[in-house]
């Protein structure tokens, strides 16, 4: 009987001590630390986040959480990034009935392509910089520029409409190629849930347009500019999808 009684005992004092306190008397989680804390010999492993993809994060009243990286073999295992080989002109034969100052859009050739796990959401940092050219003397007068399309699973591309960045082109005055350009550059913060029991396929890919251009005569360039064998040394056009998991 006694020792029945000790092993209920024992069983007791473990279901009664829930919370730990470590530097406080009032514990208010399972374990509970008011001091600094430190640990010995802890392994590194850096450079093996695919072995090792959560990390233990903290918010500013101290509560811990498990923050998960995606595991891929790109930069930082969570970026993907996408260089223009080529630059893409929009020049009158992309405009419709021979007009030339109308809206025209044209795919840069920059597509990602990512998985979102089923039951998950990403956080999505999609930051571009595409050089780009009014090559003419005349006043275009218009706008030009690039935008975000984004596409889930089966579903057709569209515009994000927030991720637009303009770039008007200056007066006719300018007459060197520096002033009637500039890299168009943009961040945009994306989150994309995917609720259902299958992997769900996402894609971005990056357009450059035109609005109210003088294309009669002349076209605009973007990525990597050259002319007559002239390099400006611009570099490429370039898209960059930083993908990290919310935690809820």
């Amino acid at each position: 009987m006694r020792r029945v009684i000790s092993v209920l005992m024992l069983f007791y004092s473990f279901g009664a001590i829930a919370q730990v306190g470590i530097g406080l008397e009032d514990p208010k989680a399972a374990v509970h630390i008011a001091k600094e804390a430190k640990l010995k010999d802890v392994r590194n492993v850096e450079g093996a986040m695919t072995d090792y993809p959560q990390h233990l994060i903290a918010d500013e009243k101290g509560n811990l959480a498990v923050f998960t990286g995606l595991p891929t073999d790109l930069i930082f295992k969570n970026v993907l990034t996408k260089k223009m080989e080529q630059y893409v002109k929009i020049d009158r034969n992309d405009v419709k009935d021979n007009k030339y100052s109308e809206y025209t859009e044209k795919s840069l050739d920059l597509n990602t392509t990512l998985t979102v796990p089923a039951h998950k959401t990403y956080v999505l940092e999609i930051s571009y910089s595409i050089p780009s050219v009014y090559a003419g003397s005349d006043n275009p007068k218009g706008e030009f520029g690039v935008f975000i399309k984004r596409k889930l699973g089966v579903k057709p591309f569209e515009k994000i409409n927030q991720s637009v960045n303009v770039f008007s082109s200056p007066l006719a005055s300018a007459t060197t190629t520096s002033a009637k350009g500039r890299a168009i550059g943009y961040t945009y913060i994306d989150t994309v849930s995917n609720e259902t029991n299958q992997p769900l396929e996402l894609q971005y890919d990056l357009y450059g347009f035109t609005e109210f251009i003088d294309l009669n005569n002349y076209e605009v360039r973007f990525g990597s500019y050259t002319n007559s064998g002239t390099n400006y040394n611009w570099g490429k056009g370039v898209i960059l999808v930083t993908i990290n998991e919310l935690i809820k």
